[in-house]
Formats: C-alpha cells, structure tokens, sequence
C-alpha cells in the first residue's frame, strides 16, 4: 500500500509543472497541515499536530492580461506522515499516545498569480479543503472530518520554460 502511494505521490510531484494545453494545468506537491489541539480536554504535553499529504490538482488558466492570470482547481490528496499526541486516560490514570494520520485531503483553490520573469513568478492561493482525519489509540480508533480554509504563501518560485 505504501509503495502505491509513494509512486502516486512522484506522480504528481512530477507533474507539478507541466501543463497541458488551452489553460489546462495539472499542479502537485507536498502539503502541510497543522493544528494546535490545545483545547482539547484530555490532551497533555506538546498539543501541536503535524501532518503532511501528497496532493495534485487539475485547473484552468485564464489570462488577464499583464502577465496576471487566475487558476480556479481541483485538488485531492493522501496522508504521508503521522503524527502523535500523549492523552491523559481519565479515571484510569496515566497517558495513552494517540496515533493521528491523515487519511485524505479534497476541496478547491484559486489561485492568483503574477510573473515577474519568465522564470519567476508571485502567487497567492487561499484554499478550502475537506479534510479527513484517523486518530487510534491501543484498540480504540475513531476518524473525523472537516472543512478548513488555508492559503498559499505569496512568494517566488522556478519554474522551467
């Protein structure tokens, strides 16, 4: 299972700057998603979750006009990571770690984007995006899911031309 997702994940890791034609584009890469579950009751210790995800996406390109241009997409992903919480066992004392991975990850970006260059360009992404959680502890598991919102950084990037 876990070779099917590394060569789906260098898939779309590939695929992250080729474009298909008419403003077609296909994106991928490694996404990051963290949450503080400080105020979760019986969570002790550190309360940050980490967890990382392969996802890809497909979009259409419409130029503005002046090198400016907006990406609406589509994209889906799978957990590659884990991450782990100490939970403190209520009336049975001491603390249990919890195991949380993400399961999968689905929703939809827009994307803004300007070049600078012809190899360099600045963009700002917001996303929101469903995502579905697992998290076991000994026999015990439950998963959940829910929409959140995110952005991409604005920064530079190189692409090949």
């Amino acid at each position: 299972m876990e070779s099917k997702k590394l060569i789906a994940g260098l898939f779309w890791f590939l695929a992250a700057s080729s474009a298909m034609a008419d403003g077609w584009v296909l994106s991928g890469g490694y996404t990051y998603v963290s949450e503080d579950v400080g105020n979760i009751d019986n969570i002790v210790g550190d309360t940050d979750i980490s967890l990382g995800a392969i996802a890809g996406g497909i979009g259409y390109r419409f130029n503005t006009g002046d090198a400016f241009s907006i990406t609406p997409e589509l994209r889906l992903g799978f957990g590659v990571g884990d991450d782990d919480v100490s939970v403190f066992r209520g009336i049975y004392g001491g603390t249990s770690t919890a195991d949380i991975k993400l399961n999968r990850l689905a929703g939809v970006t827009i994307r803004g984007q300007h070049e600078v260059s012809d190899s360099i360009y600045v963009f700002a992404q917001p996303s929101y995006i469903n995502v579905e959680v697992e998290a076991s502890a000994g026999s015990v598991s439950a998963s959940a899911d829910d929409w959140v919102f995110g952005y991409g950084g604005v920064h530079e990037s190189y692409y090949p031309r």
